[in-house]
């Protein structure tokens, strides 16, 4: 018996402490593996979602994004570095993760869950010394449809270590059924929580997706100022060299040459002269300012030498100016349909509802039926069920609403809440009609203003000639062809701005609509259908970018390839209820 007892006890204690085996590597596995996959069965209705969802893969090549000492990018190489290398971008793939995280919580509590453990003593008194263990295991099962279920095993053993070795062992096997009849009866109010937390992780890809098309934008944008202040820099280049001619044409003219200029035109020639030198060593300091800030954005060190590729901003023209084969009313129609924040809202109004509905239920009586019983084994075979004797016990608890203070003012906190819900579905309907609107504008004034920067750049190259052909004749002055001067470079620049503000204007219009991709716009496409320009590309009198330091290496950064969808993907999927 001793043997038996002692093998029992082992096997008591191997079984409490096999679950506690598990190492926190093997634990975090879990988690992930579980995690995973609720994001990926919430991800099927999210196809706006792009890219790997893996938090160790995304570290891991964000740490290798940001080795490199020296980086070319285009583009493509900005919007997929960013989305690798950024901070940011790893933060908002790690809140879906989380909320993912805690719906597997949730999950698992409507799982069966098994307990074990063991309690031991030692007791010393006037009779003599004394041990004791007791095991205990249990199955619990919280139900769907309210109320739990919970089985459990609890052994007593106590041996005397002066008398006789086996004072006592007895065994309990207990069981308890808990059904609610009125409140708390429903599978509304028992699922609760985890229909909470499934809609929350929806809504947090949701986020996500949103962020990722937000994200494009940004980096887009910034790489298009980089270019922009690059492009600046030949400008102001070509401008310095005119007027270096300018003032050599001066002097020779002047009262030390031919005697034709007065020595206060040849001053006003090497004042603008310095005034332009001036301007370019602003302008390099600008576009370094903006290389900096574009490479925090990156997520890449400061340290990094970043070089944009000499052709970027050819690619760009190249593209020219592509208006979208889409009217007002439909941008306005789609943006109602695609917008993932409007969807998460729609959807968080109808969680408000669901939550009125059921503060409604909990106004009611508290009536739970309880059925259990006990089965114990006789002290010297505590395992033997022949010799084991039960008991079975039935009960109703009861609890009128009389006193129902906090549930009334639960229910009428969700009718708030439910309005406020409600408004904010309408308001941010109209915010994104408005969104719409203005983006349109915004892209209307765009095209426009480059029309008028292309004509007014072709004026000041003729301004530019007459004021030069003129000058030579002595039907102007110095003046004259400086002011002309000035007038191209602003024209230039002007030029520049507006096709990096039109090629702006059109990513936020794809996304106020809520219909840009982000790895198709890496791949120099767009989601919204798009007409032939009906602008030409820029004069060739716009100087190209000046060819940037020479870069010893340059280097490549990878991401996952991105999941492919069509170019406007479905409208989003309404949140289970």
């Amino acid at each position: 018996r001793r043997r038996a007892l002692a093998r029992t006890l082992a096997a008591a204690l191997a079984c409490a402490l096999a679950p506690a085996c598990a190492t926190p590597k093997e634990r975090r596995a879990e988690a992930d593996r579980d995690t995973y996959l609720e994001m990926a069965a919430k991800r099927t209705r999210v196809p706006e979602v792009v890219g790997d969802l893996n938090l160790d893969e995304a570290s891991l090549r964000g740490r290798a994004a940001r080795a490199p000492a020296e980086v070319t990018l285009d583009l493509e190489g900005s919007l997929r570095l960013a989305a690798t290398a950024s901070r940011e971008y790893l933060n908002a793939r790690e809140d879906a993760y989380l909320a993912a995280l805690s719906l597997t919580q949730e999950r698992h509590a409507f799982e069966t869950q098994f307990g074990l453990g063991a309690l031991g003593a030692v007791t010393k008194d006037a009779t003599g010394t004394s041990g004791s263990v007791r095991p205990e295991g249990s199955v619990t099962r919280r139900l769907e449809t309210g109320g739990s279920f919970v089985l459990a095993l609890a052994t007593d053993f106590l041996r005397s270590f002066a008398g006789d070795p086996l004072t006592t062992a007895r065994s309990i096997l207990s069981a308890e059924l808990v059904i609610p009849l009125a409140r708390g009866s429903s599978r509304l109010e028992a699922r609760e929580s985890l229909t909470q937390s499934e809609r929350d992780t929806l809504y947090a890809l949701r986020a996500y997706a949103r962020f990722q098309q937000d994200f494009t934008v940004r980096i887009a944008t910034a790489f298009f100022q980089v270019l922009e202040r690059r492009d600046t820099i030949g400008n102001e280049d070509l401008t310095y060299k005119s007027l270096e001619l300018v003032y050599a044409r001066a002097k020779e003219f002047g009262p030390d040459g031919a005697g034709r200029l007065a020595d206060f035109e040849v001053d006003q020639a090497r004042q603008d002269l310095l005034r332009s030198e001036q301007r370019g060593v602003l302008a390099r300091q600008g576009y370094e300012e903006a290389l900096d800030a574009f490479k925090l954005d990156l997520g890449l060190p400061i340290t990094t030498r970043l070089v944009i590729r000499e052709d970027a901003f050819e690619t760009l023209k190249a593209q020219g100016l592509v208006d979208p084969d889409l009217e007002l009313a439909q941008a306005s129609r789609i943006a109602l349909e695609r917008r993932l924040d409007l969807a998460n809202a729609r959807d968080q109004r109808d969680d408000a509802a669901r939550r009125l509905e059921i503060a409604r239920l909990g106004l009611g009586a508290q009536v739970d039926l309880t059925l259990g019983g006990e089965l114990t084994g006789p002290g010297d075979a505590p395992f033997s069920v022949k010799g084991a004797s039960g008991s079975g016990r039935a009960g109703l608890g009861l609890s009128l609403p009389i006193e129902r203070t906090a549930e009334r003012n639960q229910y009428r906190a969700a009718e708030v809440a439910l309005d406020r819900a409600r408004r904010a579905v309408e308001g941010l309907e109209d915010r994104i009609g408005s969104e719409i609107r203005q983006a349109w504008r915004t892209l209307a004034a765009a095209r426009k203003s480059y029309e008028l920067q292309q004509e007014g750049l072709r004026l000041a190259t003729r301004r530019v000639d007459s004021a030069d052909l003129n000058l030579q004749a002595g039907k102007a002055t110095t003046r004259d062809l400086l002011e002309a001067e000035q007038a191209r470079v602003e024209a230039r620049n002007a030029l520049t701005a507006s096709l990096v503000a039109f090629a702006v204007a059109r990513l936020e219009l794809e996304r106020d609509a809520g219909i840009l991709r982000p790895d198709e716009t890496a791949a120099g496409r767009s989601a919204l259908p798009s007409k032939a320009a009906a602008v030409p590309a820029a004069p060739a009198v716009v100087p190209g970018p000046p060819p940037p330091p020479p870069e010893s290496a340059t280097a490549s950064t990878s991401v996952t390839p991105p999941v492919q969808a069509p170019a406007v993907p479905p409208a989003p999927t309404a949140a289970p209820k």
